[in-house]
């Protein structure tokens, strides 16, 4: 299956499985297994804009995709430790199975 067809929700990975809102770094999402950040390329859609519980995508022809994290996910605080000390903290979402 091409990177297009994983974009408009096909195979077995199909869905946002998490998403990723880090200070001082784009939003990120896991698209279909696919690391993907905002305003990058996926498949031959663009990443407009991921928030706490979607990933939007626009298709070459202007319309516009609204992935939902997929159901049965909690989101968790991330708190990670940077090298002066400080402590920076991530918003990922992890699905049940992955328990």
């Amino acid at each position: 299956m091409d990177a297009a067809a994983l974009a408009a929700g096909g195979g077995a990975e199909s869905g946002v499985s998490a998403i990723f809102l880090r200070s001082g770094a784009k939003p990120a999402a896991i698209v279909n297994g696919t690391y993907v950040e905002q305003g990058s390329k996926f498949g031959d859609r663009r990443v407009l804009k991921i928030t706490e519980s979607d990933v939007v995508l626009k298709a070459p022809d202007g319309t516009r995709e609204v992935m939902k994290l997929v159901p049965g996910v909690q989101k968790e605080p991330v708190v990670l430790k940077n090298k002066s000390g400080g402590k920076n903290v991530a918003r990922a979402a992890k699905g049940s199975e992955s328990k």
